[in-house]
């Protein structure tokens, strides 16, 4: 891998809001191809998150990085909840999944894409329990409507929504 002269994390910290839209869209380009290029390959990297991803100062490079977590997909497979860092991990997994495939990785790609646009974490619970709520208050509470297979899910009845 080609080393980057910054993480987007440091990148995110550095710079005024808002962004050049013709950069944003850059960077979205260049990890939704880099994040294709992995799962084409059967692998979920499980801990993409602004400071695992690299940028030449030239903007002519977005590079995924830190694979330390990552595992190859196999359908039906359980994985352990390690990896994952908080604000990046995606709703299933707080509530105990341990059955997932690509889309973790999409959800936390969102959550990145969405705080290079506005310099802001998009869900920055303190912990896993307020990482739901602050998850909720956002998108609303999950139910037997709009997520009906959540009641499979190891954790939910630990956790009530009033």
């Amino acid at each position: 891998m080609e080393k980057g002269d910054y993480d987007l994390d440091q990148f995110i910290e550095s710079h005024e809001y808002p962004l050049n839209e013709a950069f944003v869209k850059l960077v979205a380009k260049g990890l939704l191809q880099g994040l294709q290029q992995l799962h084409s390959q059967n692998f979920i990297h499980r801990d993409l998150k602004p400071s695992n991803i690299v940028i030449k100062k030239d903007h002519t490079t977005v590079a995924i990085c830190d694979f330390g977590s990552a595992v190859k997909c196999s359908t039906g497979e359980e994985y352990v909840l390690e990896g994952f860092t908080r604000w990046y991990k995606p709703p299933e997994m707080l509530f105990g999944s341990r059955k997932y495939q690509y889309e973790v990785d999409v959800w936390s790609l969102g959550c990145i894409l969405v705080e290079l646009a506005t310099g802001e974490q998009l869900f920055a619970g303190k912990s896993e329990l307020e990482q739901i709520a602050v998850i909720s208050n956002f998108l609303g509470d999950p139910s037997l409507i709009n997520w009906p297979s959540i009641v499979k899910l190891h954790d939910y009845g630990k956790i009530s929504f009033v």
